[in-house]
């Protein structure tokens, strides 16, 4: 069993261990938690080779885990981490949004939902540390850009000025 205990450790699964669903099925079955963990996960992966049960698993359990998380955050008011969570919130989001848009796209793209799935728990699990990069390269590419977003606002402003000055006269 250290090779799975090392497979569960690697792979942040340990947590895992201690759901309910787990412990019933390793009282049921006599199998050591850890043999249920990676069976469950081995499931998910072999159930997501599957075009349709694919997209909603992933999506599901991309959605689910990470929403618990930020709820047992919000509660117990861990404010470390709620950057991570609000960045994983912002890709997750802009996956969905990507993915819809161009999903008859990715349905010629091989294992399309272990991929999505994985970039979300890339940027989801601290281990990886996705989320900060993420972040880092968000803010530098606003950072490049502001100068010409406060230029172009700031141009429209001018003209929306003018033109209601305009609609003003021609009202008077």
């Amino acid at each position: 069993m250290d090779k799975l205990d090392l497979i569960l450790e690697k792979l942040s699964l340990e947590r895992f261990k201690g759901l309910p669903i787990v412990k019933n099925l390793s009282k049921s079955t006599k199998q050591p938690a850890e043999v249920i963990v990676c069976a469950g996960l081995a499931l998910f992966v072999l159930l997501c080779l599957f075009r349709p049960v694919g997209w909603l698993l992933t999506t599901l359990v991309a959605l689910i885990v990470p929403a618990i998380e930020s709820i047992d955050c919000i509660e117990n008011t861990r404010s470390t981490e709620f950057e991570r969570l609000l960045i994983y919130w912002i890709v997750f989001g802009a996956t969905q949004i990507f993915s819809n848009i161009f999903g008859c796209a990715f349905c010629w793209v091989p294992f399309a939902p272990l991929l999505k799935f994985a970039f979300s728990m890339a940027v989801y699990l601290p281990k990886f540390d996705l989320s900060s990069k993420i972040s880092a390269l968000l803010k530098a590419r606003c950072a490049a850009i502001e100068p010409k977003v406060d230029g172009i606002l700031g141009d429209l402003n001018e003209r929306a000025k003018s033109a209601s000055e305009v609609f003003k006269k021609k009202k008077d």
